[in-house]
């Protein structure tokens, strides 16, 4: 199955294949899909999923240099030989340029290309399922990793995968290159809603087991804001039926479903929260503080160093959801200490994220592989 966002046009462009294990809405594919609509038509893309979701086709919209597939391959519980198979064929058959991967779940591409096809590769790290994290890692993956990426560029977002790929992988450092994340901070500029008279705790993400947002709508009922407030969960995925079927007897609790807008949401949000099992440098903590927001967040990945300093406080362990409440409480219940917070994470983020030189740094970087 095949959907195209446009034609690929001339044969100059880089041409670029993209294979992921899913092409769902995430980090991964949004930040993909701003880099092609930065890049120019110096590039041309065509993006594989290995599942059927390519929900984030809907961000392509009016790209011209641009299609999206599906090649639906067997799974296992670690590396499928006919999904190396299949793959071969379909690498060899799209004569591109650059393959890139983006994390574990395209390990057989990696192997497909290094068996068969050869072409330029650069792998995208970007973060971990449920079943693994920085601090716990699949030995055998770990041991594939770092056979088969010795010889590839490896590109993360974060400087705790940085340290992961250099000293527990033990990738050379030649090949390890962190580019951190950057967003269009003008967009996120939208006024706040001011005339709400609810307090609203919001969130966007996908929604499935590495989030937990489970953790989050706990720690909000322990907090007592229900009476006076809402939560506010935007995203889809495989936990949302779930978690839908716990709250329905909880006030204040809703899920307005997948946003391709989100700097609509978070206009209507006083604070912006997530209670992630895993992190690195995640896209909608970044939107959230360009978007004048005080956080509250699971001290996992980059988070405690991206928010402001006056911030960091709110940023509470992982496994503490007494202190997730009390920081809902502590916000919830001081709109003075909320509006500095939000003022010092926008300055922040329109200093520090900055989507110019993100793509500046993905273009040399496609360029130096060829």
């Amino acid at each position: 199955m095949q959907k195209m966002g446009g034609n690929n046009g001339s044969n100059l462009a880089i041409r670029l294949l993209h294979i992921f294990p899913t092409f769902g809405v995430g980090g991964q594919q949004v930040r993909l899909v701003t880099l092609m609509r930065e890049m120019g038509e110096q590039f041309s893309h065509r993006i594989i999923s290995l599942n059927d979701d390519i929900s984030a086709i809907a961000l392509l919209e009016g790209h011209q240099r641009s299609s999206v597939s599906v090649l639906k391959v067997p799974k296992s519980g670690f590396i499928s030989g006919e999904a190396i198979r299949r793959l071969q064929q379909r690498i060899s058959n799209e004569q591109s340029d650059i393959l890139c991967t983006y994390n574990w779940g395209a390990i057989e591409a990696i192997v497909a290309n290094k068996l068969k096809n050869q072409i330029p590769h650069l792998h995208f790290e970007d973060g971990f399922g449920p079943d693994e994290g920085l601090n716990q890692q699949n030995w055998k993956r770990v041991l594939v990793r770092r056979l088969l990426l010795r010889r590839s560029r490896v590109v993360v977002p974060s400087k705790g995968l940085q340290a992961l790929a250099l000293n527990h992988w033990q990738l050379p450092q030649k090949v390890v290159r962190y580019i951190p994340n950057g967003i269009a901070t003008e967009r996120f500029s939208l006024p706040r809603n001011e005339n709400q008279s609810d307090l609203v705790i919001g969130s966007v993400g996908t929604i499935r087991p590495e989030k937990n947002f489970g953790r989050l709508i706990r720690a909000f009922k322990a907090s007592g804001l229900s009476e006076a407030g809402a939560l506010k969960i935007f995203g889809d995925g495989p936990d949302l039926d779930d978690l839908v079927a716990q709250t329905t007897s909880m006030r204040g609790i809703t899920f307005p479903g997948q946003i391709n807008t989100p700097e609509t949401a978070y206009a209507g949000f006083d604070i912006f929260a997530m209670s992630s099992d895993t992190e690195q440098m995640p896209l909608s903590l970044m939107e959230a503080m360009a978007s004048g927001l005080p956080v509250i967040a699971t001290d996992v990945g980059d988070i405690a160093n991206m928010v402001s300093q006056e911030n960091r406080r709110f940023v509470t362990p992982v496994d503490d959801e007494e202190a997730l409440a009390a920081s809902l409480i502590a916000l919830g219940t001081n709109p003075a200490l909320r509006k500095q917070l939000g003022q010092a994470n926008r300055e922040k983020a329109n200093n520090e994220f900055r989507l110019d030189q993100m793509v500046k740094a993905h273009k040399a970087l496609y360029q130096s592989v060829l």
